[in-house]
């Protein structure tokens, strides 16, 4: 048998047909208007003749489901080498969707190398969705930020970044040191009380020869000595005992009459 569909708005309207569907015992009736109740009648043809129409129930389309788009909020903070004692800026957008949101609360966090965590304080996102929140860096921190915001907008919790701080390494020796032994003295900030230090001599082609080791002292100061030949040296202090890895490494020139 052949079908064909009619449907009409329901309590009124004019009867409306739709394409016949051919032998297939199911159609998609499009072109309706979703909130809107309609009836729909079938009809069978086959060689015999045409069958009586059969009414279907009421039918009420409402399209599909609205979405519920998800709160976004990005950070950003400084990739690496950033001052020590200088504050640092990190920023950010909160989003729902494609639109910003200026409502809520942001939350800025630090993770220490050794695994804790702790709250820096709080900033609001203005109009346009944008924050700022600005700080001192803690050393080798990793940032992240929550967003609080209301039923309609809920929490969200940005990507870490990790900011690497810029150790700073003061040296000096005296000049024309009449001692067999040079002396090296500076500090070290952020103090890194405990660590080994490394005193370099850098050679004519580059390369770093090691010629003494400290520990730094509790309060970040150290003093490192070295027996040289008489003559005019290009020095080199850093943080570890491998020259390649040496953090905050500094640079100067000392001599030993």
């Amino acid at each position: 048998a052949e079908y064909s569909i009619t449907f009409m708005l329901f309590r009124g309207g004019g009867l409306l047909s739709y394409p016949r569907v051919g032998s297939q015992t199911a159609a998609t009736v499009s072109g309706l208007t979703n909130g809107v109740a309609y009836t729909f009648s079938v009809v069978a043809n086959n060689a015999t003749g045409r069958s009586p129409a059969t009414a279907s129930n009421t039918v009420t389309p409402q399209g599909l489901p609205a979405t519920n788009p998800s709160t976004f909020v990005s950070f950003n903070a400084p990739a690496s080498q950033v001052r020590f004692g200088t504050s640092i800026a990190l920023t950010g957008r909160v989003v729902r969707g494609d639109k910003s949101v200026g409502i809520g609360v942001i939350t800025v966090f630090v993770r220490a190398d050794n695994g804790s965590v702790r709250s820096l304080g709080r900033s609001r996102p203005s109009s346009t969705g944008d924050y700022i929140f600005r700080t001192l860096p803690s050393f080798n921190g990793t940032y992240s930020v929550r967003y609080d915001g209301d039923s309609a907008n809920p929490v969200a919790t940005s990507a870490a970044r990790r900011s690497l701080v810029a150790v700073r390494i003061s040296a000096s020796a005296p000049a024309g040191a009449a001692s067999t032994a040079l002396v090296v003295k500076g500090a070290v900030s952020p103090n890194k009380a405990g660590r080994t230090l490394g005193l370099y001599r850098v050679l004519s082609d580059g390369r770093l020869q090691e010629i003494g080791r400290a520990r730094i002292a509790t309060d970040g100061t150290y003093q490192v000595s070295a027996r040289l030949p008489r003559g005019s040296y290009t020095l080199q202090v850093g943080l570890g005992a491998t020259p390649g890895n040496a953090a905050g490494a500094v640079r100067f020139t000392a001599s030993r009459s």
